[in-house]
């Protein structure tokens, strides 16, 4: 998901839900990109849960709402890549 400055509560309901439907698959840690490590991606997804819920109409926290994409997408990418190297 590109960045925005507002996501809409269809967006955000859906990125949350796909987090709690795949929590038990989610990987321990993960890189998001080449400079951001999440150690425990569990605990973290669950903190974003919040963050989510209480900020989304705030523009000013667009940036930490936004992770939770790259979050779902780096799990995406690990995922893939799992699945070529197993394959």
């Amino acid at each position: 998901m590109e960045y925005k400055k507002h996501y809409t509560d269809e967006e955000l309901t859906e990125v949350v839900n796909w987090f709690k439907e795949h929590f038990d698959e989610l990987p321990q840690s993960i890189h998001i990109d080449k400079a951001t490590y999440i150690a425990d991606l569990k605990h973290t997804v669950t903190l974003y849960y919040d963050i989510v819920a209480k900020h989304k109409d705030n523009p000013t926290y667009a940036a930490q709402i936004h992770h939770i994409y790259q979050m779902r997408d780096a799990v995406l990418r690990k995922w893939e890549e799992d699945k070529a190297t197993q394959g």
